[in-house]
Formats: structure tokens, C-alpha cells, sequence
């Protein structure tokens, strides 16, 4: 679906429509997208992103992700830093889930099972309700951002398990067979 979303806005034969310019085949798309009100709503409200790291490494995994992706929305990286108070840390991601749900869910990351940020996410379980992985990396990320219109946050999270694992690779033994 987020093909035809892109062709609206790239199409060469332009034709005045309303106050926006459309080509005649982005006009059939839309009265066609009119019948599928709920899923194009539904492609509206994005499944809510947090990612939590060790310093900075949440938002230069998200930078690469945009490069890819192009700016994403709906996406928060918080990191914990050398002398930050981890208790702050806990609250900063409380509030995060909080304001990234509107209703379709929130998928949070954390890089390191064990570490700081994976336990201060752990402990707002019993608060919040929220999907959660740890061990974050690009193609999970990457999964994450582009699936999140298509799938409910319980699929998107096993889909991005399946891809984070996915992207860990042997390369020796793989392509020299070692």
C-alpha cells in the first residue's frame, strides 16, 4: 500500500485537484482507497517506536535507519548516558510508551539484555502495556519502521525478532565455506 501512497505524490501528469495537484490515476486510487476507509485510517496511525540504548547508539541506528527509509515519524530514542540518573531514565521511557500509543501499540528496543535501559524497561512491564525487544540492531529497526502500517504490533514484533536474527551473519563461513 505504501506504493500507491508514493506514487500520488510522484506521478508526471499532473491535473488540478481541490487545492493539490493529482494525475487522473492517483484520482481513481483515492476514490478506490474511499471504499477501504478503515485500512487507509489504519495506515494513518503508526505503531509507536522507543528505542533505549547505552548513549548514543539509538539515535545514530535510527539516522542509518533514515537514510535507508527516508524521516520516519512516531519514532523516540532515549539513552542513558555516564552519569545519568537511571531512575530518570525510567520515567523518560514510561513517558515515551505513553506518548507514542495512540492505540495501535508500542514496539520498544533496547540494546543489551541485562544492561541499564533493558532493565528500566523491564520494570515499566508492570505498568504499561507495551511489545518489547532487546538486542536492537539495523535490519531490526529497519522491519520495524517499514512494517509497522501493515501488521498488529504482536505480528510486527515477531517479525522483527525474525529479521534481527536474520541480519547476524557468518560471512566466512557462508561465502569462503570456513
Amino acid at each position: 500500500m505504501a506504493h500507491i501512497l508514493k506514487m500520488m505524490f510522484f506521478s508526471p501528469k499532473r491535473h488540478s485537484f481541490a487545492d493539490r495537484s493529482f494525475s487522473w490515476h492517483d484520482f481513481c486510487i483515492i476514490e478506490f482507497m474511499k471504499d477501504k476507509t478503515s485500512h487507509f485510517e489504519r495506515m494513518m496511525i503508526l505503531i509507536g517506536i522507543l528505542v533505549v540504548t547505552h548513549g548514543e547508539f539509538g539515535k545514530e541506528l535510527l539516522k542509518s535507519a533514515e537514510l535507508i527509509l527516508g524521516k520516519q515519524e512516531k519514532v523516540m530514542c532515549l539513552g542513558l548516558n555516564e552519569g545519568d540518573d537511571v531512575l530518570k531514565l525510567k520515567d523518560k521511557v514510561r513517558q515515551g510508551i505513553i506518548d507514542l500509543d495512540e492505540g495501535e501499540g508500542v514496539l520498544v528496543l533496547t540494546d543489551m539484555f541485562g544492561g541499564s535501559p533493558f532493565n528500566v524497561t523491564s520494570a515499566n512491564l508492570k505498568e504499561l502495556t507495551f511489545n518489547y525487544l532487546t538486542g536492537v540492531n539495523l535490519p531490526m529497526l529497519i522491519e520495524a519502521l517499514s512494517s509497522r502500517h501493515s501488521y498488529d504490533v504482536d505480528t510486527l514484533a515477531d517479525m522483527c525478532y525474525k529479521s534481527g536474527i536474520e541480519g547476524i551473519r557468518n560471512m566466512n563461513k557462508e561465502i569462503l565455506n570456513k
